[in-house]
């Protein structure tokens, strides 16, 4: 070998975390002795990737890049990206919880009426207070307490028996839960239990009641009494058996407002209201006197509203929107909060659709035992979310239902249903009345043909006889009718509802009634059907028999000719109404087609996980500055409709886009969503040109690493997860693959997360550049002796000014030469300022054999030299070490270019590295490093998922393709990072 001058290299770096294990020590002694010439005989036992894992990563800087005015605003806007924040620093150091439930409290009546507010003076107060949050849009999951108060304390409101058996066991109560974590549990209950919820169907509720405390306290007193009672004795509890230094968990059950055993009617009711104001009023006072206010939080809830207006309590007979519409509200110490992303979610959540089943996630979010998916919910159960730490979409859909009360004979025979949105609701009852309809609702329609619409708000009427101002019938109002449509297919894909919800009766016969305009013998028989997914895509409802057979299955029809409406209507889609708007850097001339598409994967792996339609936006022609409008060149034979930017390069898959074009386009344009894009606040809503509004959350190359690295790298990894589940399922997961995924940890998630990308169309070259890529690797590669379809190595061997940039990087290079005594560390120099092929080739000497090897460099000329060195030639091969042969095709050198380069230089690099793309992918052993973005791609897109793997076996859910670390780290991390 002939003697090597000096090359100089930048000042020794300080070291890099973890060099000094496995990974980072280059295997000094077996490597050095392969590159002296010493054919190791042995194979060294491999490493599984766990291991190779384990050895610790350097998580790849953060680049700048003028994304410092995000960055300053990370901590404030961050809350508002995906809405989960963590709420509590932990149960070690939690607050005192406290949980109110009130019956029969309407929200309308209460927050909207001049008598309401008037007979709750304390708590109109508190609504300006900056730690009392009073939630908006709180909704009833039934207007009977049988269903709604299992609904607020197990966090399960059931649309089967299967969920009332689950609902009515006291071991799921959030007292059992506070219980269990060694909380002091207290339930106090106005009025004697054991006159109104112990005997006969009402034991359920006892159960609900009382499960999992360790004292129940009954009021003896008059109701109007009960409560001053009540707190002396809370007191006197909080003092002695509650003082034990350690939070406590306290539960009331205020019946102040409940009609049972006193007079009915509207003057009753404010009565009771005040009442329940100076019960707020005195439990907070205790609290302050006894230095605990601050230090506890606080979350009330009806179970139910009521409609006294009317001049008889109604609820138990027909539920209206006084009924359906309760008030809830928290009270949490901005000094107990994380940050300031728990408030800025729970004031934006005052104003979503929340629902009874909300409150039990939100009191667990004290134990710290993380959010629980409602797609996991127990079998039979409609359940909530965590209304600290998941910020609620506009068009969630929920249910109320009356499964459990409407099975018990003899209780309340009529059988209720609703669908609810944030602004209204679409009820429907069957059964006799117990009191006339026309009282109820005010009108002389039968019973039978009545499907009522409600609308939220002040529903307020101005006596009985009076119709309701939000009341009207679905059969009469078209908007009604294309709302509620609407909202069966966000239902449907939304991801705040078990799919057993989703299939649950009370869907399927809204979705029948809409698809049958009114007909009520079609919506009754899609209760008893079932969604099915034909192989080519159409869904369609099949019906079942009394005895559990299936039926024919009827294309088109029920939900199925619902969902196949909207799929024709596009343009009009609620999917487009919440996008991820990328704009590609298009502003640097030097920057390889491998690191924009990493910038493209990691944007997709950051829009799928928020469940946003992923959007390109690429520069006009008269800001990109590159000739035929695309930083990737042109084809010889350009046609002038060739899309610009990224889209020269790539077609996005439409399940990504979700089929929308660049938002908002007759009010924003390039430059007006790239100054919103670097104003620090990404997030726009503005209406699109269907008329809809859109949600657009704006993201360049700099800003999508940037939130990654610094939000939803630890969300994406956090388990157990709310998100982990549906997140696989956007990207082509089935069911069985996505359980599995959601209970991953550690490196395996991004395993995971690569295979189902690989698996995936997501990156989808235009026909041109596969064209001209195939002709590319025939003109250059193909040879009799190395088939690209064949069995073949590849090397990557990267080199230059970007390598000796990257720190890291040249911390390897420089411990390469200092180990072998050749780093100068005065002069700063080596023999050369890279890392040898032969090095590279290491693995090869230790193992022996010959191989065919393909070598991807944008160093050829180097690459050619070191190959002629590395031992005699014979023919086409070389021994190399006297221990193995090989023959080497070397890639192609690139075309020099920059800011003024011709189309046509672009275009034939952008071809040439795609192919080295495709050829090390597809490689049987690839050996590279992960420091570049062409070594990180190809790591993506060797992965596959073991079909095999034995759940619990130990077997590993992803297999990848044979590689050899150079050297480096893995930098694991989602697809793109």
């Amino acid at each position: 070998m002939r003697e090597e001058a000096a090359e100089p290299l930048l000042p020794r770096p300080a070291p890099v975390a973890n060099a000094g294990g496995a990974a980072a020590s280059l295997e000094k002694m077996r490597v050095h002795d392969a590159e002296r010439g010493r054919c190791t005989p042995t194979q060294p036992a491999m490493r599984s990737r766990r291991d190779a894992r384990s050895t610790g990563s350097l998580l790849r800087p953060m680049v700048a890049l003028g994304a410092l005015s995000i960055l300053v605003s990370l901590c404030a806007s961050r809350a508002k990206l995906f809405g989960m924040v963590r709420a509590w620093r932990g149960p070690a150091d939690g607050p005192n919880v406290i949980f109110v439930h009130h019956t029969s409290l309407s929200a309308p009546i209460m927050l909207h009426t001049p008598r309401g507010r008037e007979s709750s003076p304390f708590f109109q107060s508190l609504k300006d207070d900056p730690n009392m949050h009073v939630f908006e849009r709180h909704m009833a999951g039934s207007g009977n307490a049988l269903d709604a108060v299992p609904a607020l304390l197990t966090g399960c409101l059931p649309h089967s028996e299967e969920g009332v058996e689950w609902a009515q066991n006291s071991e799921h109560t959030i007292g059992s839960e506070f219980r269990l974590r060694g909380y002091p549990t207290a339930s106090f209950s106005f009025g004697a239990r054991d006159d109104t919820v112990s005997i006969e169907q009402w034991t359920a509720l006892e159960e609900a009641l009382v499960g999992g405390m360790d004292r129940t306290f009954d009021s003896v007193s008059p109701l109007d009494e009960g409560s001053e009672k009540m707190l002396q004795t809370f007191e006197e509890w909080m003092r002695k058996d509650a003082a034990k230094g350690s939070p406590f968990y306290a539960q009331f059950h205020a019946s102040d407002l409940h009609p049972t055993g006193r007079d009915n009617g509207e003057e009753a009711y404010y009565r009771s209201l005040s009442a329940t104001d100076s019960f707020l009023k005195g439990l907070f006072g205790v609290l302050s006197k006894n230095g605990q206010l601050e230090n506890t939080f606080i979350i009330g809830s009806g179970d139910h509203g009521e409609d006294p207006l009317r001049g008889v309590n109604v609820r138990l007979s027909a539920w209206t929107p006084d009924v359906l519409h309760t008030a809830a509200y928290i009270y949490y110490p901005r000094e107990l909060m994380a940050n300031e992303g728990v408030a800025e979610t729970l004031r934006r959540n005052t104003q979503q659709l929340t629902h009874v089943v909300d409150i039990f996630p939100t009191l667990r979010s004290v134990l710290d035992e993380g959010y629980e998916s409602p797609s996991n919910a127990p079998k039979g159960c409609i359940t909530g979310v965590d209304l600290t730490s998941i910020d609620i979409p506009d068009d969630r859909v929920t249910i109320a239902s009356n499964i459990a009360s409407s099975k018990r004979a003899g209780v309340v025979p009529a059988r209720h249903k609703a669908l609810l949105t944030k602004d209204m609701a679409l009820y429907r009852r069957s059964g006799k009345y117990s009191i006339s309809p026309k009282t109820i609702f005010h009108t002389a329609a039968p019973a039978s043909d009545i499907t009522h619409v409600y609308r939220f708000g002040d529903c307020s009427i101005d006596g009985p006889g009076s119709a309701s101002p939000c009341q009207g019938f679905l059969k009469e109002d078209e908007a009604a009718q294309e709302h509620f449509r609407r909202a069966l297919v966000s239902l449907q894909y939304g991801a705040l509802l078990s799919e057993g919800a989703k299939t649950s009766d009370v869907v399927r016969f809204f979705a029948g009634w809409l698809d049958g305009n009114g007909d009520i013998e079609r919506a009754e028989s899609m209760a008893g059907s079932r969604l099915v997914v034909r192989e080519d895509g159409a869904i369609e409802v099949v019906r079942s028999t009394t005895n559990d057979e299936e039926v024919e299955a009827e294309p088109e029809s029920g939900f199925a000719k619902l969902l196949r409406s909207f799929q024709q209507s596009p343009s009009d889609d609620p999917s487009c109404d919440d996008i991820l708007l990328f704009m590609p850097n298009t502003y640097f001339a030097d920057l390889s087609p491998e690191t924009q598409l990493n910038d493209y994967l990691l944007a997709s792996s950051v829009g799928t996980f928020m469940n946003k339609a992923l959007v390109i936006l690429d520069a006009p022609e008269d800001l990109s500055g590159f000739q035929s409008n695309s930083q990737f060149g042109c084809p010889a034979e350009m046609d002038e409709d060739l899309p610009p930017g990224l889209g020269r390069l790539v077609k996005v898959p439409g399940w990504l886009s979700k089929g929308c074009a660049v938002p908002c386009q007759q009010s924003h344009g390039y430059l007006g969503w790239n100054y919103i894009r670097q104003s620090g606040s990404p997030e726009e809503v503005c209406t699109n040109d269907n008329g809809r509004e859109t949600k657009v959350f704006v993201l360049g190359t700099d800003e999508v690493r940037d939130y990654y690295y610094d939000y939803f790298k630890g969300l994406m990894q956090r388990r157990p997860s709310p998100f982990a589940r549906e997140w696989a399922m956007r990207l082509g997961a089935d069911p069985e693959e996505a359980a599995t995924f959601s209970e991953l940890e550690g490196d395996e998630i991004w395993d995971y997360v690569a295979a189902l990308v690989s698996r995936s169309d997501l990156l989808r070259f235009q026909p041109w550049i596969e064209r001209d890529v195939e002709s590319y690797i025939n003109e250059n590669v193909r040879s009799p002796d190395l088939d690209p379809e064949g069995s073949y190595d590849a090397v990557y061997v990267r080199r230059g000014a970007d390598v000796l940039a990257d720190p890291e990087a040249l911390s390897f290079i420089v411990n390469y030469w200092e180990m072998r005594g050749l780093y100068n560390k005065v002069a700063h120099t080596a023999p050369h300022n890279y890392i040898p092929l032969r090095h590279y080739l290491r693995h090869y000497v230790a193992m022996g054999g010959a191989t065919k090897i393909y070598i991807a460099t944008n160093d050829p000329e180097e690459v050619e030299r070191e190959i002629a060195e590395l031992g005699p030639r014979s023919g086409d091969e070389i021994l190399i070490n006297s221990c193995f042969t090989a023959q080497f095709i070397v890639s192609r050198p690139r075309r020099e270019v920059g800011s003024g380069s011709s189309c046509a230089d672009r275009y034939a690099n952008t071809i040439a590295s795609v192919a080295d793309f495709e050829l090390l992918r597809k490689s049987d052993t690839f050996v590279g490093e992960f420091n570049s973005d062409l070594g990180r791609l190809v790591r993506v897109f060797r992965k596959t998922l073991n079909d095999g793997a034995n759940a619990g076996g130990g077997e590993s859910p992803v297999l990848s393709k044979d590689f050899k670390m150079a050297w480096g780290y893995l930098h694991p991390g989602a697809p793109g990072w």
